[in-house]
């Protein structure tokens, strides 16, 4: 389980998206195999994080604490996921590891577009780092 804590810019209160939907965003994410998914998992259990609603984007940006094990490989983004939409772009989430932990998930619209609170997880598409495929 995620617990959070909430931030957002000043002027975009009504762009903020709820902790159930980020819990979803996140679960979905993950919704895949590959090498090293069951550290990155771990990292984001029961972690904080800060959701910052921005112009055209919503960065989730975790809290990690570094007792927990390093993710082995070299790779700044390991997992994407493009979400089509009905009638708009697709939005596009892209997990984000530094240093050998999660630091945030980025997620924007393929166009650059305001995200509404209508997103859509239903029909997605996830792509994994060459070197952690099996």
């Amino acid at each position: 389980m995620l617990e959070h804590i909430l931030i957002y810019r000043k002027g975009h209160e009504h762009d903020l998206h709820s902790y159930s939907d980020v819990s979803l965003w996140i679960n979905k994410l993950f919704d895949i195999e590959f090498k090293g998914r069951e550290i990155l998992v771990k990292q984001i259990e029961k972690s904080k994080y800060e959701l910052i609603n921005g112009e055209g984007f919503i960065s989730i940006k975790f809290l990690i604490n570094d007792d927990k094990e390093k993710f082995p490989f070299k790779v700044r983004v390991p997992l994407e996921m493009t979400a089509s939409q009905q009638d708009r772009h697709p939005i596009m989430f892209l997990l984000h590891v530094l240093d050998g932990f999660v630091d945030e998930v980025e997620i924007y619209t393929a166009d650059g577009s305001l995200i509404d609170n209508g997103v859509s997880i239903l029909n997605v598409v996830h792509t994994v780092s060459d070197i952690l495929n099996d």
